[in-house]
């Protein structure tokens, strides 16, 4: 599958701050 879900998240949490 293209992006991980993980990477995902992380990128998610890093856009939050």
């Amino acid at each position: 599958m293209g992006i991980p879900l993980w990477k995902i998240a992380i990128t998610y949490l890093l856009n939050l701050k």
